[in-house]
């Protein structure tokens, strides 16, 4: 739906007067604006925790959803309110681009760009992508990249790997951890069940199955050439074991029809499936780093890389997929199903191999990361802690 008038000049005015307003108003050094695609990931925490080390931390979106939850920390960024707190502001903290903020800009040199992020990369993303300079914004990418004050990642190999993707100095690379997972270290539940009508069998075992985004393409769910639905149901019956479905939110490959042991599991659940992972006993994915936030857990993960070839090609990955991935990789339904038997009767024969992954991965085994993160905001020091 095309925007109208109004929303349009809405849009010029708030631009245009937060980019005058930026050069021109004192910055407030306590204050810092936080924002995100949802009202989660590695932005959340940072707000909740903000005031403990002397920070205001106000989020600033334009969107709906998030405007609807009922917290008097976020403002919308098309109020005068949120243009006067996009004025003053001296940090701001994003998970993907500055544009989070939209249509607030911050074009003054006084202002900080702190980039969170939204997870560790198993694929090349930005300018490692093959195709990344074929996009429209590959050069305001590139040019707001040179504006970052700080990153943060989980480990030194994390470290190098956002170095050489962001093109921005090691020393503003810090390992802290990700803010988003010091909830799921420290075994905060997030329960959902009861949002299922009608309600799901009593007692079931969760599997959460979450493959990555296909560009250009939708994901194929269940890719097996055996691929029956029917007799999935009643193997997941026998096993007493629910499967939730979450796909990417811009995949338009999604499962939209509520079975009675295979569930959709999106947003509307879920938004921050990071949150909900402790409440799973096995994770499907392929090529998604939500397995290197499950490795929290050590838990068991299957995988579904059924277009590993062409994944490899473009956009590839990072290291070598055998090196980053520990767990079986079926190519039959079959196959899945007894790998999944194995592991839902306490069968595990990869866990050695998870911990090597998982020491390439982590510095920190602590819940500790979002303070190492407000303390480098506020004083550019790194919290000290003990290392695992």
């Amino acid at each position: 739906m095309k925007p109208s008038i109004f929303e349009v000049l809405n849009w010029v005015f708030s631009w245009v007067s937060s980019w005058i307003l930026s050069w021109i108003v004192p910055k407030d050094p306590k204050l810092l604006l936080v924002s995100g695609r949802q009202f989660g990931g590695n932005t959340k925490p940072i707000l909740l925790e903000a005031e403990s080390f002397g920070l205001n931390a106000v989020w600033i979106t334009n969107r709906v959803e998030v405007l609807k939850i009922n917290d008097k920390k976020i403002v919308s960024a098309y109020s005068l309110k949120g243009l006067w707190y996009g004025a003053r502001a001296s940090k701001v903290v994003f998970t993907h681009t500055v544009g989070d903020f939209e249509p607030l800009v911050f074009p003054s040199s006084r202002v900080e760009y702190y980039n969170v992020w939204h997870g560790m990369p198993m694929r090349k993303i930005s300018t490692m992508d093959p195709d990344f300079w074929k996009r429209k914004h590959a050069k305001s990418n590139v040019r707001e990249m040179k504006r970052y004050t700080g990153m943060f990642v989980s480990s030194s190999m994390m470290q190098d790997i956002f170095h050489k993707t962001f093109g921005i100095k090691l020393e503003k690379i810090y390992v802290t951890g990700q803010p988003r997972t010091d909830d799921l270290v420290r075994g905060n539940d997030f329960c959902f069940d009861h949002l299922y009508d009608p309600p799901l069998p009593v007692g079931h075992r969760k599997i959460l199955y979450c493959p990555t985004w296909r560009e250009g393409k939708p994901v194929t769910l269940f890719p097996f050439p055996d691929k029956n639905i029917e007799e999935l149901q009643s193997k997941l019956e026998e096993l007493n074991a629910v499967i939730y479905v979450r796909t990417h939110p811009n995949d338009p490959g999604r499962w939209l029809k509520r079975e009675k042991r295979i569930v959709p599991f999106q947003g509307d659940i879920a938004p921050e499936v990071t949150d909900a992972l402790s409440r799973f006993d096995v994770l499907i994915t392929d090529y998604s780093s939500v397995f290197y936030d499950f490795l929290l857990l050590n838990r068991p993960t299957i995988f579904f890389s059924y277009d590993l070839d062409d994944y490899s090609r473009s956009p590839g990955f990072y290291m070598p997929y055998k090196e980053i991935t520990a767990g079986p990789h079926p190519k039959t339904q079959r196959e899945f199903v007894g790998e999944l038997k194995l592991f839902l009767n306490k069968t595990d024969n990869y866990s050695g191999d998870r911990k090597k992954i998982y020491d390439k991965m982590y510095t920190y085994s602590d819940d500790l990361a979002t303070s190492r993160v407000l303390s480098i905001m506020k004083n550019n020091v790194l919290l000290k802690q003990d290392k695992t």
